[in-house]
């Protein structure tokens, strides 16, 4: 028996509505904000207290600085589940490191930085205490 299967119609819906609805449920099942998602171009940004999804899209070195751990953490809509994630979107992180610097006497998982070096990597991070990040 042969299946035909019927063509996939989009419709109205552009490719770019349809991953935007895909990223709010893989934020939901994260438990992370979709509100606070932003995308970087630049090569150096300060991350806000707001912020709940960075994506980096450039197709050069980034330095991104994290906002305050207790700041962050103080954040409206900011309860101790929810996680900070940082992604390549750009797939040049493997020859263009996007390196995640701390907030003034911060550290991450102990360390004053840390680096994504893989096309479409990223990080999820979560502060612990006041001045700590931590890699989920």
């Amino acid at each position: 028996m042969a299946i035909n299967p019927a063509p996939h119609t989009v419709g109205q819906h552009s490719s770019k509505a349809v991953l935007n609805a895909n990223w709010a449920e893989v934020a939901a099942a994260l438990n992370v904000s979709s509100s606070g998602t932003r995308t970087v171009t630049a090569a150096t940004d300060t991350l806000l207290a707001t912020d709940t999804i960075v994506y980096v899209n450039r197709a050069g070195v980034v330095t991104l600085t994290l906002p305050d751990a207790a700041l962050w953490l103080a954040a409206a809509g900011h309860g101790a589940e929810v996680q900070l994630i940082l992604q390549d979107i750009s797939g040049a992180a493997s020859t263009n490191a996007i390196t995640i610097n701390r907030a003034g006497s911060d550290t991450v998982n102990g360390l004053t930085s840390v680096s994504i070096t893989s096309d479409y990597g990223g990080y999820k991070l979560r502060p612990a205490a006041s001045g700590l990040w931590v890699i989920q």
